[in-house]
């Protein structure tokens, strides 16, 4: 089964496939007798062809770039079979369900921004799904200031994908008439998760008793989200910029004393739009409270 992967890019990045092993490049002494990678191209392709043999973080040669000297190792990753190495925590895991999460403020409204950036960069890509949750998403144990895209998707022009796996893949996908009526799941979840990180809770615990007779738990989560948004608890504990940027998600609309503008992402300004209503906002409230944003 082949898995598409995506290049690096600030604060959201897409968490390369689990394989048997990864490259690194590390600018240390170039080890003795060590081969000289002359071309980088027939290099990789070779790698991909034939595994390389040794023990973990052997050398697999030299990359020269002046004076400088790159030595190419090869790292094992988990074999385990899990999603994503050893280093990352899931963060469905890191904000649980149903527990005190051990994050303060700071760290909440940092994995906020973060997330929004991700979402503004990937919303357009497979990389994130429609109906998308804290599964998808991971950071680094020891730093927690980037946010990983851990979704993986199947190429259909993939020779080793069958369509039995492309249509296995696709089934999983959940689908509500609720997201039918309701539009822009993708912007609606950004809003249920920047509720959970500026109250610290997941929304399921945040209902109120008069909304358990409804079994559609996306319409439940929509509902508590504005319910809280209207009595003004993310107003006083994210203040009037992250508030904002909240309601643009979950109404999908921006409302100025001149005008209301729609937050549609199929429009050609809505990426534009995204940065200036719910991105800015975000970044301006973090900046006006600590400072400079981590990262930057």
């Amino acid at each position: 089964m082949e898995t598409v992967q995506s290049p690096l890019i600030s604060q959201g990045t897409v968490l390369p496939t689990v394989r048997r092993r990864s490259v690194s490049f590390s600018q240390t002494p170039s080890p003795e007798n060590s081969e000289l990678i002359e071309d980088l191209c027939r290099f990789i392709r070779k790698l991909g062809e034939e595994p390389p043999t040794g023990a973990p973080a052997s050398c697999l040669g030299v990359l020269g770039l002046n004076k400088d000297k790159y030595t190419v190792k090869v790292t094992s990753l988990d074999g385990d079979g899990s999603s994503h190495p050893s280093s990352f925590v899931c963060l469905d895991d890191f904000l649980p369900p149903a527990q005190k999460w051990n994050v303060d403020r700071k760290k909440r409204m940092d994995l906020a921004l973060n997330l929004s950036l991700a979402i503004l960069q990937f919303y357009s890509t497979p990389w994130i799904d429609s109906w998308w949750t804290w599964k998808d998403f991971c950071v680094l144990k020891g730093d927690k200031s980037q946010i990983f895209v851990t979704k993986r998707f199947y190429s259909t022009h993939s020779p080793l994908a069958t369509n039995f796996d492309i249509a296995q893949h696709s089934a999983s996908t959940p689908v509500s008439v609720f997201w039918d009526c309701i539009g822009e799941p993708v912007l609606t979840r950004l809003g249920f998760a920047l509720v959970e990180l500026a109250l610290g809770r997941r929304l399921c615990e945040l209902r109120g008793e008069d909304q358990n007779s409804i079994d559609d738990e996306d319409m439940l989560d929509l509902f508590t989200a504005k319910d809280l948004v209207d009595r003004e608890v993310v107003l006083n504990k994210a203040g009037k910029d992250y508030n904002a940027a909240v309601r643009a998600c979950l109404w999908h609309q921006i409302v100025s004393e001149d005008c209301v503008t729609g937050l549609d992402s199929k429009h050609r300004d809505f990426k534009r739009d995204m940065e200036r209503f719910i991105v800015a906002p975000i970044e301006n409230y973090y900046v006006t409270t600590w400072g400079k944003v981590s990262g930057c």
